[in-house]
């Protein structure tokens, strides 16, 4: 029982020793002249002097980079080669694509692009140049803090898993106290591939950044350009006609859904009108 006792208070010591090991990466992410390579962390991971207002190394930024394009094409087929072209040459992948050609003549499509970082915006640009863009936009994320924080966590859980194995090949009590340490470690260890999977994860979404496309086809397209006055005086115009007779349409339409219960009305209120003729009249021709 006593040492039962003692093991986990060492296991507990572990958990609580590993605070001092969170002071390692953020004097590191704020400039600090120690090293990453004294602890088992993620390759990729070396910092830089050189550092942004906030104190966060520039090269070891995670930002995660998108952009949405809209496009119109003269001859879809031809598009399609081209992207493929264009994928292959800037070292990306098509992680899907979708086309329909329901549409007869007028097909379009949507294609997810991972492509490298570092030739993002030189694709998107060679992308949009090769149709009409309707619309284009791009996002960046910044998950540099989720990185770092994620990188504390698994330095912290590995020294507490080589802890915790030293702790086993050196204890030789009751087999319950060693199961318990046993447990502890598979909990830290699950823990540790979970970390592991996070920032792998976010690592390709950093490395790699994501383009959707989205194009229809339609031949000798020509882009809406900016209303002139006289143009303007004459949307307004047919604007106005067109209120109108939808105005007219409207009316139309209530008379004819309210027609029939007038006539229902009429019907049930004819005889109180009558009656109450007849009664004004004996009033009137009533001898004084």
């Amino acid at each position: 029982m006593k040492a039962t006792i003692v093991l986990l208070f060492a296991v507990t010591l572990l958990g609580c020793g590993s605070t001092t090991f969170r002071e390692f990466p953020a004097e590191t992410a704020a400039g600090g002249k120690a090293t990453a390579k004294s602890h088992t962390a993620p390759p990729g991971t070396e910092l830089n002097a050189e550092t942004t207002p906030d104190k966060t190394p520039i090269a070891q930024r995670k930002i995660i980079q998108t952009a949405d394009l809209s496009l119109v094409v003269n001859d879809f087929t031809t598009w399609e080669q081209r992207l493929a072209e264009q994928v292959a040459k800037f070292s990306g992948y098509i992680a899907e694509s979708k086309v329909d050609r329901t549409q007869g003549s007028q097909r379009t499509g949507r294609w997810v692009v991972r492509v490298p970082v570092e030739k993002f915006d030189e694709f998107v640009e060679a992308t949009a140049s090769a149709g009409i863009p309707e619309s284009r936009q791009t996002h960046a994320q910044d998950v540099t803090e989720v990185f770092v924080d994620l990188q504390t966590r698994l330095v912290n859980k590995r020294e507490i898993e080589r802890r915790i194995v030293q702790l086993l090949e050196n204890h030789s009590g009751d087999i319950k106290d060693v199961l318990s340490v046993e447990a502890e470690l598979g909990r830290v260890r699950e823990e540790i591939e979970r970390t592991e999977a996070r920032l792998n994860y976010l690592t390709h979404q950093t490395e790699l950044t994501t383009v959707t496309i989205t194009a229809r086809e339609q031949q000798a397209y020509v882009p809406p350009q900016a209303p002139r006055f006289v143009s303007r005086i004459g949307q307004v115009w047919s604007d106005s006609l067109r209120t109108m007779m939808q105005f007219g349409r409207g009316f139309v339409l209530f008379a004819v859904a309210v027609g029939p219960w007038l006539f229902l009305l009429a019907i049930l209120v004819s005889p109180l009108v009558a009656y109450l003729r007849r009664r004004m009249k004996r009033t009137i021709f009533l001898p004084q």
